[in-house]
């Protein structure tokens, strides 16, 4: 997650004032590609004039706020258009660790990952009761319910829609001490403050 992401789910504010669309189990390559390939071009249709911003998301790793960068959605496009695209980006990746986009409005947030082996999937997926080749999508109730009704078209039926407050709250491997974070994101704010104020 990201600074400004985190407060935003404190406070409720968009994209966490919407719903989350989420897996009940865990993808293949090829089931994740064609999913995220169908949730991009709807991304797209609606949001494609404001620009795309990525980050690591590594809120089931160990909770770390990252910051993020420019990209494109030609980029995501790219990342996502076949199952080799997503196994070369995740063939190296940190355990838990969620690539992410979202629009510079932060109107939704797409976060997804592929566990290229299958023994730690199963094993983190029984510890943890999470799922490691999977993707998530938080936005406005109406894209959630577009993009669903888009899914299940395609027989991508393992898929629910669920409030993004809890989901969002630390799991998997995270061990975060909330006072710890809350004095954290305190900080950030009165940073930005400060920072507006000049």
């Amino acid at each position: 997650m990201t600074h400004e992401l985190e407060c935003r789910r404190h406070d409720g504010e968009a994209p966490f004032d919407g719903l989350t669309l989420c897996c009940t189990e865990n993808f293949t390559a090829a089931k994740l590609s064609t999913a995220l390939s169908c949730i991009v071009a709807i991304l797209q249709k609606h949001f494609g004039s404001i620009p795309l911003r990525f980050f690591d998301c590594w809120l089931e790793h160990d909770g770390i706020l990252c910051m993020t960068e420019p990209t494109t959605w030609e980029h995501l496009q790219q990342e996502v258009a076949t199952p080799e695209s997503l196994e070369h980006i995740f063939g190296y990746w940190d355990a838990h660790v969620r690539r992410a986009y979202t629009p510079e409005n932060q109107s939704f947030l797409l976060r997804y990952y592929l566990e290229t082996s299958e023994s730690t999937r199963k094993l983190y997926a029984s510890r943890y009761s999470i799922y490691l080749s999977d993707f998530d999508l938080t936005g406005p109730p109406t894209l959630i319910s577009e993009i669903a009704s888009k899914l299940l078209a395609r027989d991508i039926t393992q898929i629910a829609i669920t409030a993004p407050v809890p989901y969002f709250l630390p799991r998997g491997t995270a061990a975060w001490d909330s006072d710890f974070w809350r004095e954290h994101l305190k900080k950030y704010r009165r940073n930005e403050r400060d920072r507006r104020s000049f």
